[in-house]
């Protein structure tokens, strides 16, 4: 099993793992629904990466990447939804968040509607058989991602001054993993335009 493969089925499991213990912690509230829809994509893009890169088979693998990218969309949508309302910002930004969705959405229906345009095909990279080429679609995916995950990260850092000294800790440690894990899977992007980065940080 290759690195990508390995790397995926171990953030499918902590990921499901994570959603649904914080869900089933307090299913009604909203912050544990994010938080688990957020883990749970996550663990749809692990399981992606897992299936894509454990084949020789190139049809299967242009199946998985497709599957693995369009999972990941709404990772950055979730999060940034999460860090919304646990920064208790959510009425003052309910139209940005309306917004993102509404962004997220438009950008799903139309890989589904047009996969060739997304991911039109995988091709033989560094020492991978198989890993995704853009097509135009993509190029909208990374500049969301970007966005998205900057901007919830600069929200949290903005709670730091007003927070107590409890949710101090808990955002000293939602900071630590969110850039650790969000700057590891990040790595994943660089080699689908071709630039000749080895994805190292995946495992993050």
């Amino acid at each position: 099993m290759n690195y990508l493969a390995m790397s995926g089925l171990l953030i499918c499991i902590s990921s499901f793992i994570s959603s649904l213990f914080v869900y089933s912690r307090w299913p009604r509230r909203m912050l544990n629904v994010t938080w688990g829809l957020f883990a749970f994509s996550v663990c749809m893009w692990g399981l992606g990466l897992f299936m894509a890169f454990r084949t020789s088979e190139e049809a299967e693998a242009l199946l998985w990447s497709r599957f693995l990218n369009i999972a990941a969309i709404f990772i950055p949508v979730f999060f940034y939804h999460f860090t919304v309302i646990f920064s208790n910002k959510e009425k003052e930004r309910r139209w940005e968040l309306h917004s993102i969705y509404l962004a997220g959405l438009i950008l799903l229906i139309s890989v589904l509607l047009l996969p060739d345009q997304f991911i039109p095909s995988v091709s033989h990279k560094l020492t991978f058989l198989y890993y995704p080429d853009p097509g135009i679609l993509y190029y909208g995916f990374p500049l969301l991602f970007g966005y998205l995950i900057i901007r919830s990260i600069w929200l949290l850092l903005n709670q730091w001054k007003e927070a107590s000294l409890y949710k101090r800790n808990q955002l000293k440690y939602l900071l630590m993993g969110v850039i650790l894990g969000f700057a590891g899977g990040s790595t994943t992007f660089p080699l689908v335009f071709g630039i000749k980065i080895y994805p190292f940080g995946v495992i993050l």
